[in-house]
């Protein structure tokens, strides 16, 4: 760390060091990466592209049985390609001489956590899309973030197909029975073909699992539903088989309208390349400097990415849940 009697501008190199390894690691390892960890990458995209493409091979035509002959027509299969926007996620982190002057020490730790936000909300944009101006701050946690200012792409959480009526008739989970039928309807409605010798990907925001281990989903032998739903699904042999690793997160499963305690979500994927994928033409990492006429100085960190979904049928998400 360089002294108080410095120039900024010969600020010790390994000030730099540790803000690159800080940022690279907490895109990886944070509490939102959990999740975006579990999510195929996308390979091969250009330095800064603005684009990703995506061909999509549908089901193949024209097995046949018997004696094979020239005449019979070869195999076909029905291509389609996507096409996703790439955008920056980014932030300006500046200081200067009386910067250093005041803070000293702790002026690595205050950009460190800069740079923290910045990555959750990297991790957030994946899910929930990029907007102009990121996501604002929950007021006392009442409430999930919303994205601010317009939005330049969609994101993962836009291209899933929701799941309704998780009871049966609406998503109120207010009798014994409806937390096990909300958590068997989202696995289920994945199509077999794509759930089959795979693994599921649950998520959900907190407080759903502590509402499926309540009193009132317990069954009379004294296991919860959430219980019941594990031994099944996850230790147990069904066919639809989910992760032991649940995702939990209020970042990216809640939205602007779901109130804390009140509302939940959930939310599945089959994470294999060919039905979702998190693509990035620029990986977490500064993209330049300047210095100014007073000593300060202004870094530009950013990262260029979007959440791709290229079988909405394989990611779910759950409209509003109450209790």
């Amino acid at each position: 760390m360089a002294t108080l009697t410095e120039n900024v501008n010969v600020f010790d190199k390994k000030f730099y060091e540790a803000l690159s390894s800080r940022a690279a690691k907490y895109g990886r390892e944070n509490a939102t990466g959990a999740l975006i960890g579990r999510i195929p990458l996308a390979p091969g995209i250009g330095f800064n592209q603005n684009r990703y493409k995506k061909p999509i091979y549908e089901e193949s035509e024209g097995v046949i049985g018997g004696k094979p002959g020239l005449l019979d027509g070869a195999i076909q299969t029905v291509k389609d390609t996507k096409y996703y926007d790439m955008k920056n996620v980014s932030i300006h982190v500046y200081w200067d001489q009386d910067d250093m002057m005041e803070q000293g020490e702790f002026l690595a730790q205050q950009k460190m956590e800069q740079l923290d936000e910045w990555a959750r909300q990297a991790n957030m944009s994946v899910m929930k899309g990029v907007y102009t101006k990121g996501f604002s701050q929950p007021a006392v946690a009442a409430t999930g973030s919303a994205g601010q200012g317009s939005k330049l792409n969609d994101g993962i959480l836009a291209n899933a197909t929701t799941v309704v009526d998780l009871s049966g008739g609406n998503s109120a989970l207010v009798a014994a029975g409806d937390v096990y039928k909300a958590l068997v309807k989202m696995v289920t409605t994945i199509p077999f073909r794509y759930a089959s010798g795979k693994e599921i990907i649950l998520g959900m925001t907190p407080h759903f699992y502590d509402m499926a281990n309540s009193a009132l989903f317990t069954n009379d032998s004294g296991v919860t539903e959430w219980e019941q739903f594990f031994k099944i699904h996850v230790d147990g042999q069904s066919p639809y088989k989910v992760s032991p690793q649940i995702i939990y997160s209020d970042d990216l499963f809640k939205t602007s309208t779901d109130i804390t305690n009140t509302n939940d979500r959930l939310f599945c994927m089959i994470a294999d390349p060919s039905i979702v994928e998190r693509a990035y033409s620029r990986g977490f990492g500064m993209m330049g400097e300047q210095k100014n006429h007073i000593g300060g100085i202004t870094q530009t960190w950013t990262t260029k990415l979007e959440g791709c979904v290229h079988r909405p049928t394989a990611v779910l998400y759950s409209d509003q849940i109450t209790w």
